[in-house]
């Protein structure tokens, strides 16, 4: 089988992350991630529910600056 690709560096916000200055101060244009439960974070809700897909959690939370 072949290895899945979980994202590219334009989709995938940043790797197992959960403070979201760390998002959202490198990246001012940002208003929104998508945090899975393995602590991946996704720019995408799309790209998010496809990597949750794998994952025994499905939970996603979507992560904007007004709720940080």
């Amino acid at each position: 089988m072949a290895k899945r690709n979980k994202g590219t560096p334009a989709i995938k916000a940043q790797k197992e992350t959960n403070a979201p200055n760390e998002v959202f101060v490198p990246h001012p244009a940002v208003d929104v991630y998508y945090l899975t439960s393995d602590g991946s974070s996704f720019y995408l809700e799309s790209a998010a529910q496809d990597h949750a897909k794998e994952l025994n959690n499905k939970t996603i939370q979507k992560i904007t600056k007004t709720n940080q």
